[in-house]
Order: C-alpha cells, then sequence, then structure tokens
C-alpha cells in the first residue's frame, strides 16, 4: 500500500501507571545496570547525561500491553535506550526486544548489560534523523536495521525529552504498522499510549 494513498494517525488509548513491586529478576537487572554504569564511571572522564524512566512503572505497562496484545512473537524497540534497561526488561518478559541509540558507547554498555543478564536484547547506533527522506539505499547499515526492526514493532517504548515530544511521534506514525502502540514516559506517574492507524 503505498504512503501516498493512506492516511495515518495516532489515536489514544487509556493507559494507568501500576507502581506495584516487581519480580526479582527485575531488581536484578536494575542493580546490574546500575553497577555497569558506575563501572563505566570510574573509568571514564566523559559520560553523556542521562535522565533514566521509571523501571518498575515501565515493567508492568510493557505486561500490560503484552497481555493485551496476546498473540507470540511479539517485537519491542525502545527509542533512545540509553543503558538498556527497559528493553531488556521487555526480554525478560519474553518479546523479540530491540533498543535504538544513537551514543554508540551507550550501546556498548547495553550489550553488556544483556550478556550480564543472559538476554538477547539487540542494541542498534543510529540516529532516526538517520530515516528522513526513507530512502533505505542511501542510509547506512545500522540505519537500515534500526528501521527496519521499527516497522516491525508491535509496540514502541520511549522516554522523550519535552522538545522531542512532537517529532517522535511523528517518526512512529510515519513509520510503525498498523495496530502498533507506542507507550511514553513523563515523568512521575505519567503515561501517554498511542496506537498507530493507517487507512486508505
Amino acid at each position: 500500500m503505498s504512503d501516498s494513498l493512506t492516511y495515518r494517525s495516532l489515536v489514544s488509548v487509556p493507559v494507568v501507571a501500576c507502581w506495584d513491586p516487581v519480580p526479582a529478576a527485575v531488581t536484578d537487572l536494575i542493580d546490574q545496570a546500575q553497577r555497569i554504569w558506575d563501572q563505566r564511571s570510574a573509568d571514564e572522564t566523559r559520560l553523556v547525561s542521562l535522565v533514566n524512566s521509571n523501571y518498575y512503572i515501565a515493567f508492568h505497562a510493557i505486561k500490560q500491553q503484552i497481555q493485551e496484545l496476546n498473540r507470540p512473537g511479539l517485537r519491542l524497540v525502545e527509542l533512545g535506550s540509553g543503558c538498556g534497561v527497559v528493553a531488556n526488561i521487555a526480554a525478560l518478559l519474553g518479546v523479540e526486544s530491540s533498543g535504538i541509540e544513537i551514543e554508540p558507547g551507550l550501546c556498548e554498555l547495553s550489550n553488556q548489560l544483556a550478556t550480564a543478564c543472559k538476554l538477547s536484547t539487540k542494541f542498534i547506533p543510529c540516529s532516526y534523523r538517520d530515516w528522513e527522506g526513507g530512502q533505505t539505499s542511501e542510509m547506512s547499515a545500522a540505519a537500515r536495521k534500526g528501521l527496519s526492526a521499527l516497522r516491525e514493532a508491535d509496540l514502541i517504548y520511549g522516554y522523550p525529552w519535552p522538545s522531542e515530544q512532537t517529532y517522535l511521534a511523528s517518526v512512529v506514525k510515519q513509520h510503525c504498522k498498523h495496530g502498533a502502540r507506542y507507550l511514553t514516559y513523563h515523568g512521575g506517574s505519567r503515561l501517554q499510549l498511542r496506537r498507530v492507524s493507517v487507512a486508505i
């Protein structure tokens, strides 16, 4: 179906943050991520600044979406995956999980976390800007891989900066398949869930 003949939109879906306790495997993963980050901080003088998502809320929100989608082979992509905690939490929940992150060093930390936790999460070092224009032949291999993962995702998770919320929503709307769910965290107990709608 040609994009020129379709109408794409994001439809709001109700979602509620949950603060219930999480399984020990999740807290172990979070603790392992902190150890990896602390070690890197001790070894390097230059580190990018990170604002972490609420991993407990993320766990419950992703788990809820998995239960609602209720089908095998679900795929999640985390946009701006940082140290890879949320993408790896999703892998713990049994989905095929990937993270997209512009900083190669953070992808290295994320892969280190996945290896330590015996998970197969993939982390792709590329920028959303690489996808502008949509001509995959002109993209780097990493950009093509990231775009392919996004297009195949059933669930997309992000914690966007306020200044990039509109842009990231447009990226999801442009590239994600019909029915994909875009779950974002906005600090505190604030979550937003939208569904991609593609119609002729």
